[in-house]
């Protein structure tokens, strides 16, 4: 179940996503040490929650799920540029407008849900090669699975 609503939710936000021109955007379900980026990718989140969220995973048995980008700094303005972009309630790059776009992914679950302001801070993500950091930052959402019938 849980790779099942990875693989939907990494699907839906590259379906959603409109990357700028001269950019190639990656989406994947899990975690991966690429050192091509933009990049965006999920694991398993913070089962504490937080006062909005909270009920979901306590009550519901929702699924705590962090979602991460990199940008690549080298340019510190366009990094910005394309991290705000990212953490914006609408627009091309939105995530969560990309995800708000279904919020069952196609039937793969009941709901997601996610705090008012539901990102991080700006993080810094080591470059693999070692040699420099991508700017990024983490989203919370929780997502309740499919009810058993």
């Amino acid at each position: 179940m849980l790779l099942e609503i990875f693989q939907a939710l990494a699907e839906q936000i590259d379906d959603n996503i409109t990357m700028w021109d001269d950019w190639e955007l990656h989406v994947e379900p899990t975690p991966f040490p690429i050192a091509e980026s933009p990049n965006i990718n999920m694991f398993p989140g913070d089962a504490s929650g937080s006062d909005g969220t909270a009920g979901f995973v306590d009550l519901y048995g929702g699924v705590p799920i962090s979602i991460t980008f990199r940008v690549p700094s080298a340019d510190l303005t366009a990094a910005t540029a394309m991290a705000l972009a990212f953490m914006d309630a609408d627009g091309d790059l939105s995530i969560l407008a990309a995800i708000d776009a279904d919020r069952t992914l196609g039937g793969v679950v009941d709901s997601i849900g996610w705090d008012e302001w539901p990102w991080s801070r700006y993080l810094d993500f080591p470059v693999p090669d070692g040699d420099g950091i991508l700017l990024g930052s983490a989203l919370n959402i929780v997502v309740l699975p499919k009810a058993s019938t």
